[in-house]
């Protein structure tokens, strides 16, 4: 339903609609026309030009033009806005035989033909000089940009055809020019993250040494190298580079039920996937949570040591990790099975090299929950300020300001950010909610960055947390032996389930039925009298405890008193189960009550 310019305004502010909103909609419809005027003007001027150098321009001199720009910009432009990109510094940068730029000729021959706002946009121009400018903060609905040499601050407007993009600390290398109290870019600029900003701006005070021109001077005559120096994204002063290797073992597996039920039951590995052919798991640790304030759920997260995995068919299997430390742990883990894993290969592979210690995270959290916060969870900003940074010649964050180093603080800070933002622009099509780097900031002594999501209430937590997976591992293959054993749904959450099945399967897989009978029946009868205890592990049944199931509570399982079969049967598997679980468990827990039990069997 239409509004009419007396009506109340729709925005509750209790003022006409031709007072209020309706005149904010003329004042934008008013700019956007505006706006529209000066990039078609823009427009018309630049064909103008290059209509006039096209005409002056011979064959011969446009191929030696071009080749010099090809070679001074060493192929960092891209192809597809390369000619572009040669047009618009012919008309700024390039000095003809007679000493004049492509626009200071234009100027000369048709600057008398123009019209008032063309001659007033031509002046501009000619005298536009580039500068180094990075974004700074946003102010409502324009950014400002800051000229990193002179200090100066512009406020930019955020046209999505003056700026496509914005990311925070954003930079380049280029030229504005004002227009209705508001800055916008002329002709190409290339947005840079923070890094490759400083190293062109190195590059310029190099020349500026080395040639003794002044600083506008250097940015006119080597803008092309400056460009090549801003584009260039290879990092330098890569010092303290290490070796990055994989580490493998390999192994034959004399007896696979065995081996992965072992695996199995390692309660810090993550099974990804249990397969007849293919089974693998992570080997994860260092389990902690990370609290946002912009996040209701938290997101969980652990280093992950390696990989297991078991192939054709249960008869090889391979452990991969980054570090040789975790391949020696794995190593002697592994040889805890014996004889029914035999290792056949150990071998270490370069991958690469690293400035950073390598490990790999894995991240658990709830499907609620964007991805990018799995980003920020990894990225955890406290303890990177504790790293050697290479371009700092192996400082930290944290030496940094012990030396008061607060340039070189600030400046890896605003890198680190506008690369996360990227990193999570790169999975999302707009960034909702930005990393937290003003919790970091704050810590460091630096003023908050204004681009982050809830400015300096913004509060993000790391903290360690022990996670342990006390319930019961069961695949769909363990249901018939669970069957078998008595256990109902409501009863397989005992923390000794998945030994009672692993132990079960060992000894009954491939044996005869009279075999399957004894364990099963046995068993059984065990799985039952547990049921009635509260028990939540084994270091609560001593030997009394043994005892008392042996002679009292497992005849009274019966109306009448078991056979001497029967309870000889019982006696010689709860012995055998006591012994596997001290084996298994590497402990030494029923020792006293194994002994009792083969005089029982007697």
């Amino acid at each position: 339903m239409a509004v009419g310019r007396n009506d109340p305004c729709p925005c509750g502010s209790g003022h006409k609609f031709k007072n209020c909103c309706l005149q904010k909609e003329n004042v934008e419809e008013m700019a956007a026309y505006k706006r529209e005027q000066f990039y078609q003007a823009k427009q018309q001027l630049v064909e103008k030009i290059g209509r006039f150098l096209e005409s002056k321009i011979f064959h011969e001199d446009y191929k030696k033009m071009k080749n010099e720009f090809v070679q001074r910009t060493n192929g960092q432009i891209q192809d597809e806005i390369e000619e572009s990109f040669f047009i618009f510094w012919t008309f700024f940068y390039y000095r003809f035989s007679d000493g004049l730029r492509g626009i200071d000729w234009f100027k000369n021959a048709r600057g008398k033909n123009l019209e008032v706002k063309e001659k007033r946009m031509l002046d501009v121009w000619v005298d536009m000089q580039p500068r180094f400018l990075q974004l700074i903060d946003i102010e409502g609905r324009h950014v400002i940009f800051e000229d990193k040499d002179t200090k100066e601050r512009f406020p930019v407007s955020t046209d999505s055809e003056n700026l496509p993009h914005q990311a925070p600390w954003l930079s380049t290398f280029g030229m504005i020019e004002e227009f209705d109290r508001l800055y916008y870019f002329n002709g190409f600029w290339m947005g840079v993250e923070p890094a490759q900003l400083n190293k062109a701006r190195t590059k310029a005070a190099e020349l500026v040494q080395e040639t003794g021109l002044s600083h506008a001077e250097v940015y006119e005559q080597y803008f092309l190298e400056i460009i090549t120096a801003l584009l260039d994204r290879n990092v330098q002063n890569q010092v303290f580079e290490r070796e990055v290797y994989e580490y493998h073992l390999s192994y034959s597996i004399e007896n696979s039920l065995y081996v992965t039920e072992f695996l199995r039951d390692q309660k810090d590995f993550k099974i990804n996937k249990w397969e007849k052919n293919d089974k693998e798991l992570v080997w994860a640790g260092n389990w902690r949570v990370y609290h946002d304030s912009e996040c209701e759920l938290p997101v969980k997260l652990a280093d992950v040591f390696g990989t297991v995995k078991v192939k054709n068919f249960g008869k090889t299997l391979t452990f991969e990790t980054m570090q040789e430390e975790y391949k020696e742990q794995m190593k002697n883990r592994l040889a805890t099975l014996g004889k029914k894993l035999i290792r056949t290969d150990e071998t270490a592979s370069l991958i690469g090299t690293s400035t950073k210690e390598t490990h790999n995270t894995m991240v658990s959290m709830d499907d609620e929950v964007p991805q990018y916060f799995a980003l920020f969870a990894q990225d955890d900003l406290f303890q990177e300020a504790e790293q050697p940074i290479p371009m700092y010649e192996g400082d930290s964050l944290r030496d940094l300001q012990a030396k008061g180093e607060t340039g070189k603080m600030e400046a890896w800070l605003r890198n680190a950010e506008f690369v996360m933002y990227k990193q999570v622009l790169a999975q999302q099509e707009q960034v909702e909610v930005t990393a937290n780097f003003n919790s970091i900031r704050s810590s460091l002594g630096l003023p908050p960055s204004p681009f982050v999501t809830g400015g300096t209430h913004r509060q993000t937590t790391i903290e360690p947390i022990e996670l342990e997976d006390k319930s019961p591992r069961l695949m769909e293959e363990d249901i018939p032996y669970l069957e078998e054993l008595g256990f109902r749904p409501e009863t397989i959450d005992q923390f000794y389930i998945s030994d009672f099945i692993r132990f079960y399967k060992e000894r009954v897989v491939g044996k005869s039925e009279s075999t399957k009978r004894k364990y099963r029946t046995s068993l059984y009868d065990l799985r039952a009298l547990l049921e009635q205890k509260t028990l939540f592990r084994w270091e609560q049944c001593n030997d009394a405890f043994w005892q008392a199931i042996v002679t009292e509570e497992h005849p009274a399982l019966y109306d009448k008193s078991p056979g001497k079969t029967e309870t000889k049967s019982f006696i010689s598997t709860l012995r055998m189960f006591l012994e596997w679980l001290d084996q298994t468990e590497t402990t030494d827990l029923f020792g006293p009550t194994v002994e009792w039990l083969k005089t029982e069997e007697k």
